[in-house]
């Protein structure tokens, strides 16, 4: 579960931070119009603050009650962050890495969650 956190951490906190504030080097986001951008950024903000959650998490995973909130917090961030990759429309090519990712963290997460509770 440490690993998993830490990954989780790792990956939210450098994708929200690119998001954020570089979100052109996706290239899915070149020349995107302003809205697109926005959206993007406001979502980089939640991937950051979700991630920090993480760093937290694994900081206090001896606090049971609170790793066990957290863990369902997760999980419901990446389910339901998974979900949207997939019903929004865009073509698999520029969802499928992302929507993965997700995918396995939801998983990851629930049975953490479940196996904690």
């Amino acid at each position: 579960m440490k690993v998993l956190l830490l990954l989780h951490f790792l990956v939210e906190a450098i994708f929200g931070l690119i998001f954020i504030f570089v979100p052109e080097v996706i290239p899915l986001f070149v020349g995107a119009e302003p809205v697109t951008l926005y959206l993007i950024r406001m979502y980089g903000v939640a991937a950051l603050v979700f991630g920090l959650m993480g760093l937290r998490l694994l900081l206090n995973i001896h606090e049971h009650a609170f790793l066990v909130q957290g863990l369902l917090l997760l999980a419901l961030f990446h389910t339901g962050i998974m979900a949207s990759q997939f019903i929004n429309g865009l073509e698999l090519k520029d969802q499928l890495p992302a929507g993965v990712l997700h995918l396995l963290f939801s998983i990851a997460f629930w049975v953490f969650y479940l196996r904690e509770r």
